[in-house]
């Protein structure tokens, strides 16, 4: 939004024109262009008249759809504990849906999701209506793993008092 239509006059023996954009919005120009920025539907005239003695005039109308824009509001960035889901729906009537990648999703065409990630992962989807309009989200999903908690015993034999050195090899925590 807003949509712009430039109507092309094919009109043959007229001299003089008169043109309505549906809503009361007029023009004289035998060529015109026009913005709309409320959707609908309008019916738009061409009134083409000659300027000879006898002023003779003929009407063609014809029907201008101007389509509803296409918004998808963003879920927004996640962060969920490994294991866990999330949950995401688009409200949007009459819209095909694409997802990519489509990896952990329960549907990777629907507009109610379930994403149950194991690892981190970005969506990018793509949302089309009725009347070719799109709209496209990205959005995240970081997952946090649980630590795991391991090391390394390295004991020298022979060694009195024993000696003993412990390597942490632990990963995904943040206190030791």
């Amino acid at each position: 939004m807003p949509y712009s239509f430039t109507f092309t006059n094919t009109s043959t023996f007229s001299s003089s024109f008169s043109g309505d954009f549906g809503y009361g919005n007029t023009s004289t120009d035998p060529n015109p262009t026009h913005v709309y920025t409320v959707p609908g539907d309008y019916v738009v005239s061409l009134i083409a008249t000659d300027t000879t003695p006898c002023n003779n005039s003929d009407t063609f109308s014809m029907n201008v759809h101007v389509p509803e824009p296409l918004s998808l509001t963003n879920p927004g960035n996640s962060f969920l504990c490994e294991g866990d889901s999330l949950s995401v729906s688009f409200t949007a009537t009459g819209v095909d849906y694409v997802w990519s990648p489509t990896t952990y999703l329960s549907d990777p065409s629907g507009s109610k999701v379930t994403i149950t990630p194991a690892d981190d992962i970005t969506y990018n989807v793509i949302g089309t209506n009725d009347d070719g309009c799109k709209d496209t989200v990205v959005f995240s999903v970081d997952v946090n793993h649980p630590p795991d908690a391991s090391f390394d015993l390295n004991l020298t034999p022979g060694v009195l008092p024993a000696q003993l050195i412990l390597s942490n090899t632990s990963s995904d925590a943040v206190i030791y």
